[in-house]
């Protein structure tokens, strides 16, 4: 079937042909328009062994229950094209054809016709439409013209012998047979230059059983072109021939010659008379083909069985590669640019031939390829076919094929199997276990489809550099170390350790570990890392080492980069005998990341030997070397502290409240956030302070423009206590977590001196730059947080394996859950959400939200300094928003609310489904005053103040207790400027400013009953 692989291409062409009138050119060189010939066999004369091995089609029974449906191509050599020609005139193209089909149907019943091949390509007549009829016929009509041929005498009996009668006829003209290299419109190709392709397929189904063998015939007792009837002589096969010629008076175009036998004029295929055995078994003339039945074949692999086993079957339709392909990101670098293995693709049934395995692969990255004799897939794909895989060839019938030549057996498909790691996701880290599928189809097989899976294995690089100066990158990342024996010819094993992300303490085939089957050879040299008192690794883990499985060092071992402290390798050796002393173990300071701390020492804590492995005996350059000389020592040891480089949560433009991650070599605030704009503040005392050197356990609020910091390398942080001296004081708090997220449970506290341990009051709160400040459960590393507590003590966080659990705070969740939320959202997309709730008692520690931030900074709250309100009026307040403003009520609001500044200007009013728009710069707070209920209301007069008094006014709808008190932006008192009670009405109170106080910014708090307000004043 591959000579039909290049219909696509030749049907470009005859468009092209057509559109540039090449019917009306007079081609030079000689025109040849022979007859067309119809075949079963896709040649002439013969038959093509890549389509019918032996020249017999062969095709298994159905299975019980089951349908088998077999397409039996009628091939045509077609090469009347439209031109002129110099001799006989006008060539017509075929618009109409008509033949007849033969066969037994006892062994094939007759379903159709179909214009589609079974791997998609179109037949020659796509554009032609069919009719046909199926009719019984006689032995004689159905064998008649083959026992002639081959002087049979009798007529051999039919089981049931029958014919399709086959009509086709088009507007459009039958193209002509493509042929390699040339335009097929061509006249001037020569026909034995083209090729034979299906003009149509013929539908059956199934119906005989194994062993059975028949005829299928093509016959020219009818067979037309046009109106030439190839059954007469003489025919016009131009109708309408000025020059009245004509064609079949010409011999040379006449397979019988001008007046001879036209048995099989029109047909091509097999002539075996007098081919003996051939003749008998395969009896055939022109037009004929023969049909074989089979068992059922079964797709399988090999090699399975034994030590060199590489398939194994799971079910009866999936088989899997045993042993993973792996491969390194270094693999290129050493020319190996696939990982790779091979097996054989078998038919598991004797006797039986596997046609069209259609072979397929589920992921970009697995790909495959045929090698050997036969080689149907060539080149590495995705997509191929397999067109047989015979194991009838040799075996009786089939020990000659319809030529009378001696058939062999052939040999399974050898087939290899491709892992490409360019073709795995790049936008990510490639590294992972990759599993994926590769199908084998075939309508002929038992089983089908049947999956091979593959797991394929790309190994995720250790942390380590690798910034050899020997241009050693092919070997990958990681630290080597080499163990060297003296032997008179020196023996070495290279072993590979180092820290991975998500590496575990045990057997990671992620990052190329894998085990040894057996221990090494008694007396023979070895070095291999091995597990032994690791902990969370169960003893005999490994018991003889572990293997490289990539297969590029003797032995591998790859441990977690988040480990708890330092971690231990473990490498026993041998030297080979004690005369092969002293032992040298080398490697390259180069392999080591900045900071890391490098121990080498024996097994018994040192008390032997111990060496900074960075301050050993040099070797050259940036290699160092340490040399065993006693040969008691069979074992070593080395202690592997990492620096950690922690890789930020997203930092924004703008404010930021962040965290040390870790413990920096360097504290400076400058080398801790190299590109911050701003000198790190944090809270304590009741005050922000300026901070040049940073400390775990503190938050500072950071500053940045568009450049941000992305990550900060240093020790582990996995625990803060005491001796971190992260004091913490009564009040607000800013505070850090570890290089781990810790729940805020695990939030711990330890004594100051004598006093007792401080109480964390209310919530954890984080900070976002676009939406302020946001509670949490969780201190995640890199940020900073805020907490309140009452009392004096130290921070006490430990990393825990279980992730904390999430806080709950039943009462907070009722009142929110009970709450109107109010939302603001400013022109530049920030956004806070506050809760208005009508509880007639409300504890509003539980809601208080941490001290307001510096003036630039986001932030929304009431008045009251919490997120959560029970005042029928409330008063909010927002900062470092880009106006305008837009306030917003839930959903499910009934009551009505007027908004109003503190000079008394109206903005709209607040109802559920509307939204209210401030856009004067100068508004930093508004009231929201509840319609139908007498409110406090509360303004200052002037604003901003420029002498040594302020008014306040005050609406009271009845008699209470004001009180109005000074404070800085940082909270700190000032003054108290007024204590007293006020009866129902209005009020202006003229309060005395302390004539100490600077020009500036303040605040004042006025309490009135159980409500309070909090009012911007200027001082100029």
């Amino acid at each position: 079937m591959q000579r039909w692989k290049f219909l696509t291409r030749w049907m470009v062409v005859i468009g092209l042909a057509l559109s540039i009138g090449v019917s009306k050119s007079v081609f030079a060189q000689t025109m040849d328009i022979k007859l067309p010939v119809l075949s079963l066999t896709g040649s002439d004369p013969g038959y093509d062994p890549n389509i019918y091995l032996g020249g017999v089609i062969v095709v298994p029974e159905a299975a019980p229950g089951q349908r088998r449906e077999l397409l039996v191509p009628v091939y045509i050599r077609n090469c009347w094209v439209p031109a002129n020609h110099p001799v006989y005139g006008k060539v017509w193209p075929i618009y109409s054809l008509d033949f007849k089909f033969k066969y037994d149907g006892q062994l094939l019943e007759f379903v159709g016709l179909q214009k589609v091949g079974p791997r998609g390509d179109s037949v020659l007549a796509k554009d032609f439409a069919f009719s046909f009829d199926d009719a019984r016929i006689t032995s004689s009509e159905m064998l008649g013209a083959l026992v002639r041929w081959h002087n049979l005498g009798s007529v051999p009996s039919v089981g049931q012998p029958r014919r399709v009668r086959i009509v086709a006829s088009s507007a459009k003209p039958l193209p002509p047979s493509p042929a390699f290299g040339q335009d097929p419109w061509d006249p001037t190709v020569q026909c034995d230059q083209r090729q034979f392709v299906p003009l149509i397929y013929l539908r059956f189904r199934v119906t005989g059983v194994q062993g059975g063998q028949g005829f299928l015939i093509l016959s020219n007792d009818t067979l037309k072109y046009n109106d030439l009837n190839l059954a007469q002589f003489p025919a016009e096969p131009f109708p309408g021939n000025p020059s009245g010629q004509r064609y079949r008076d010409y011999v040379t175009y006449r397979s019988g010659g001008a007046f001879g036998d036209v048995a099989y004029e029109g047909l091509g295929g097999v002539d075996n008379r007098g081919l003996l055995p051939a003749a008998n078994q395969w009896t055939s003339m022109p037009g004929v083909a023969h049909l074989y039945i089979t068992a059922i074949p079964k797709i399988g692999f090999e090699p399975r069985v034994g030590i060199n086993a590489v398939v194994r079957q799971v079910s009866a339709d999936e088989w899997e590669v045993i042993e993973p392909i792996v491969l390194d990101s270094a693999s290129q670098l050493r020319g190996v640019f696939y990982g790779r293995r091979e097996l054989v693709v078998t038919n598991e049934e004797a006797g039986t031939r596997l046609t069209d395995v259609v072979v397929e692969s589920n992921a970009r990255w697995l790909k495959f390829q045929t090698f050997g004799t036969p080689n149907p897939i060539p080149l590495i794909t995705r997509r191929g076919v397999i067109p047989y895989i015979d194991r009838t060839l040799g075996e009786s019938p089939l020990t000659v094929d319809v030529t009378n030549n001696a058939l062999s057996a052939l040999p399974p498909q050898n087939f290899r199997i491709l892992c490409d790691p360019s073709e795995l996701p790049q936008n990510t880290d490639a590294a992972g276990i990759y599993v994926g599928y590769i199908t084998f189809s075939s309508l002929s097989a038992e089983v089908s489809p049947v999956r091979l899976r593959v797991t394929f294995i790309y190994v995720r690089n250790p942390v380590e550099p690798n910034n050899d100066p020997r241009n050693l990158a092919q070997l990958g990342k990681g630290i080597r170390i080499t163990v060297t024996n003296s032997a008179a010819t020196p023996e070495s094993a290279t072993l590979l350790f180092g820290l991975g992300i998500r590496a575990t303490d045990g057997i990671d085939t992620l990052f190329g570990e894998t085990i040894y089957d057996g221990p090494p050879a008694p007396g023979s040299f070895y070095a291999r890392w091995y597990l032994d008192g690791v902990a969370n690794v169960p003893p005999g883990t490994a018991p003889y080492g572990l293997r490289d499985l990539v297969g590029v060092y003797d032995s591998r071992d790859i441990r977690n980069v988040f480990a708890d402290s330092t971690v231990v390798f473990l490498c026993r050796f041998d030297a080979g005998g004690a005369q092969n002393y002293p032992v040298t173990l080398t490697w390259d300071t180069t392999d080591f990341p900045v900071g890391a701390r490098l121990f080498l020492r024996d097994t018994l804590n040192g008390t032997i030997f111990g060496v900074d492995m960075r301050q050993a005996t040099p070797a050259g350059g940036t290699r160092m070397s340490y040399t065993i000389t006693d040969a008691r020592i069979r074992s070593f040891v080395i202690e592997y502290t990492y620096p950690l480089v922690v890789q930020y949560p997203v930092i924004q433009k703008g404010w930021n409240l962040l965290s040390l991650p870790v413990r920096p070599a360097n504290n400076f605030w400058k080398m801790v956030y190299p590109r911050a704009i701003n000198i790190p503040f944090w809270f304590s005392q009741n005050q922000y302070q300026g901070a040049l050197y940073l400390s775990p356990g503190y938050g500072y609020y950071v500053k940045y423009s568009d450049s941000v910091d992305r990550q900060i390398a240093g020790v582990r942080l996995l625990r803060i206590d005491r001796a971190d001296e992260v004091l913490l004081y009564d009040g607000w708090n800013t505070i850090g977590g570890l290089s781990v997220p810790v729940g805020i449970d695990r939030i711990q506290f330890e004594p100051y001196g004598a006093e007792p341990l401080p109480v964390r009051v209310g919530g954890v709160y984080g900070y976002k730059t676009d939406r302020g400040f946001v509670e949490v459960s969780e201190l995640v590393p890199g940020l900073g947080y805020w907490i309140k507590i009452r009392g004096k003590g130290y921070l006490k966080l430990t990393a825990s394996a279980a992730r904390g659990g999430q806080f709950q705070d039943p009462y907070r969740e009722q009142v929110l859950a009970q709450s109107l939320p109010l939302q603001l959202r400013d022109a530049a997309g920030k956004e806070a959400t506050l809760y208005l709730n009508s509880l007639p008692q409300l504890d509003r520690e539980r809601f208080e939200l941490p001290p307001v931030p510096p003036a630039e900074l986001f932030d929304v709250r009431f008045a009251s300094g919490t997120y959560v309100e029970n005042a029928p009026s409330p008063a909010l307040r927002f900062q470092g928003v880009q106006y305008p403003v837009v306030l917003r009520l839930g959903d499910n609001a009934e009551a009505r609310y007027t908004v109003v500044d503190d000079r008394g200007r109206t903005w709209g009013t607040l109802e559920r489904g509307t939204e209210v728009r401030i856009d004067d710069p100068a508004v930093t707070s508004v009231q929201l005053l509840q319609h139908g209920v007498q409110t406090v209301q509360v303004r200052l007069l002037p604003n901003p103040v420029r002498g040594s008094e302020v008014g306040v006014e005050l609406h009271l709808p009845q008699r209470t207790v004001a009180v109005a008190k000074l404070f800085t932006l940082l909270g700190e008192q000032v003054a108290t400027l007024y204590a007293g009670e006020l009866s129902a009405g209005s009020h202006v109170l003229m309060l005395r400013l302390p004539a100490e106080l600077a020009a500036g910014q303040y605040w004042m708090r006025v309490s009135v009953g159980t409500e309070s307000f909090v009012l911007p004043i200027v001082l100029q």
